[in-house]
């Protein structure tokens, strides 16, 4: 089971600095294949958005479960939220930095449980 639950935690963060490094990509890949348009930006953002935010928070509360330490899932909360507020509500003009600041958030908060999670292992 811990194992298990060690390969979840590797595919978040997985999920997430691919979110990261795709809002880093886009403009590029926009500004030289035009004809693509926002319709298969937007598609993935979203997507991605979605599956990493659900992934992460299975993994969060489960071992929130265990540790019972709020932060990493309000780092979630947090990042969750910017990156929702990014891609259905702010100009385009902020959305890239919103869900670069929202994947950083979730970053931090799996960070931070994978350090609760290896003391949690440890001590007992």
């Amino acid at each position: 089971m811990h194992k298990h639950s060690h390969q979840l935690q590797k595919a978040g963060v997985f999920l997430t600095a691919l979110c990261a490094i795709h809002c880093l990509a886009m403009p590029f890949v926009l500004a030289t294949l035009p004809f693509l348009g926002d319709y298969i930006s937007e598609t993935f953002e979203r997507v991605l958005v979605v599956v990493s935010l659900s992934l992460a928070f299975i993994i969060l509360r489960k071992d929130y479960i265990k540790h019972q330490q709020i932060i990493p899932l309000l780092m979630l909360l947090l990042g969750g939220i910017l990156q929702i507020s990014a891609l259905f509500f702010a100009s385009k003009r902020f959305e890239i930095t919103l869900l670069l600041v929202g994947g950083l958030s979730i970053c931090i908060g799996y960070y931070i449980n994978w350090k609760l999670h290896k003391k949690f292992f440890h001590e007992h």
